[in-house]
């Protein structure tokens, strides 16, 4: 036993006499093996801010799951959720009434419940607007992307 706690503490003071920046440079060096890097987003009005990326592209999701979707908050923002039919991009009707997303005006978040709406499966179309007023400007932000809702086939 002795043997191995002598052998283990030549090996601990061989590997701090070998790194030449101190422990703390060994211990990052050892850590961004596991902590990537994340690069802090653009906000809308700020320079090099990119509107098609406030969502992504397409979203999938089950038909018994709830979608939240956070647009950028920025202050004295005024924000507006559209959900459409993909084809044709008008708005979207239930038995002749149209999915209301005017309780999220003004939030930059939207939860959907999706059973809740009772929308079939298939394929929609989301449409995020942004306005902030800058100075005095007006300055308007629009994304949109594709929402697929599909069978769950792990109910419960």
């Amino acid at each position: 036993m002795k043997k191995l706690i002598y052998f283990l503490t030549i090996i601990f003071a061989i590997s701090l006499c070998t790194c030449s920046g101190g422990i703390q440079e060994m211990l990052d060096d050892y850590n961004s093996n596991f902590t990537p890097y994340v690069e802090i987003p653009l906000l809308p009005g700020e320079e090099g801010f990119m509107e098609d990326t406030m969502l992504f592209s397409i979203y999938h999701v089950p038909s018994t799951a709830t979608l939240c979707l956070f647009a950028p908050e920025v202050p004295n923002a005024e924000y507006k959720w559209q959900i459409r039919t993909a084809e044709e991009r008008i708005p979207l009707s239930l038995s002749g009434k149209e999915i209301n997303l005017n309780q999220f005006d003004n939030d930059p978040n939207l939860v959907l419940y999706i059973p809740s709406l009772a929308i079939a499966n298939g394929s929609y179309w989301l449409k995020l607007t942004v306005k902030i007023n800058q100075g005095g400007e007006e300055l308007v932000f629009t994304d949109s992307t594709e929402l697929v809702i599909y069978e769950d086939i792990y109910k419960m």
